[in-house]
């Protein structure tokens, strides 16, 4: 559920914002301007999505609507990372005209921030609440798709989602796990339809991001168990500070990390502007590390080289 703060406390934080990230471009205000960003208890809750002005494109490979987002510089000829992010259970639709919606938060609305300058190519998906699983042959035409027309890296393909795209990630992870080299659930909300076949990809690089106050909490710590006793390697634990929701300071430690276990303390199911960023016209949270540790995960363990580098 979303909560909106009152039309006097939301001008509060807009002004308080506003001069927080007064270093943010005007290109960047300009761009989200027609967005309004929701607070709630001085936290940022959600936003209009950014219909009419989004780069996205929207896109459809047999039933399986998406927005598709390539990176600046984009060029087909050369191979790029593939990130497929999954909604959460509010944005479920399958009719292909509400794409939109998932410009509220997340990725599919990072990736229209001017300042978000990472070279992936996004495809989110939208679709209804069947199961994310029962659409892993989908995901699996769109990102043939990614790699025959856009230079999609077929060895650089990631999987995540948040709540029900959350618990998504793991069970189409499992479903294809022959050709997704990295997973990254946000407080995955419910039950994995496939997660007794979870051997597939207990040696997979995983990083869970949890809120310590979600009543999923206790169930995605023991998911991170299980897989440890699917024969993965242990989880890499940290803490991170309610205080520091929007800041970059998630532990450099991660990036030598396989699997990776981070609490949010105080915060319930929505981590998701933790883990992704928030581009709203008052507030501009970029992060980083987390993006960095999805570029170095690769199926056939090469570094990664920028493809816009000469």
């Amino acid at each position: 559920m979303q909560y909106r703060a009152s039309t006097w406390l939301r001008g509060v934080l807009a002004a308080s914002c506003l001069v927080a990230v007064s270093g943010v471009t005007g290109a960047a205000r300009a761009q989200a301007a027609s967005s309004e960003c929701y607070f709630d208890m001085m936290r940022m809750v959600d936003a209009q999505p950014l219909a009419g002005t989004k780069k996205e494109t929207d896109e459809v490979t047999g039933n399986l609507h998406y927005l598709l987002s390539l990176p600046k510089g984009h060029d087909k000829t050369k191979k790029w990372p593939v990130v497929v992010f999954m909604h959460g259970i509010g944005e479920v639709n399958a009719q292909g005209n509400m794409l939109n919606m998932l410009t509220k938060h997340s990725l599919p609305r990072m990736v229209e921030d001017p300042m978000f300058n990472y070279p992936f190519i996004v495809i989110s998906p939208q679709v209804n609440n069947d199961g994310w699983v029962n659409h892993a042959a989908e995901i699996g035409a769109a990102l043939d798709r990614v790699e025959s027309e856009f230079g999609g890296d077929k060895n650089r393909e990631y999987l995540t989602g948040l709540s029900y795209g959350g618990v998504g990630t793991l069970a189409v992870g499992i479903a294809l796990a022959d050709r997704i080299a990295a997973l990254m659930p946000v407080t995955p909300g419910g039950s994995v339809s496939n997660w007794d076949t979870r051997s597939k990809i207990a040696n997979k690089p995983i990083w869970f991001f949890n809120g310590s106050k979600d009543a999923e909490y206790a169930t995605n710590m023991t998911r991170s168990t299980e897989l440890e006793a699917s024969g993965g390697e242990a989880f890499y634990k940290y803490t991170y500070a309610f205080a520091d929701e929007y800041k970059d300071i998630v532990p450099k430690d991660v990036m030598t990390k396989k699997h990776v276990f981070g609490s949010y303390e105080n915060i319930g199911h929505d981590v998701w502007h933790a883990a992704y960023g928030v581009y709203c016209p008052t507030l501009d949270s970029q992060k980083t590390v987390q993006y960095d540790w999805l570029l170095q995960q690769s199926l056939d363990n090469s570094p990664f080289v920028d493809p816009r580098n000469p």
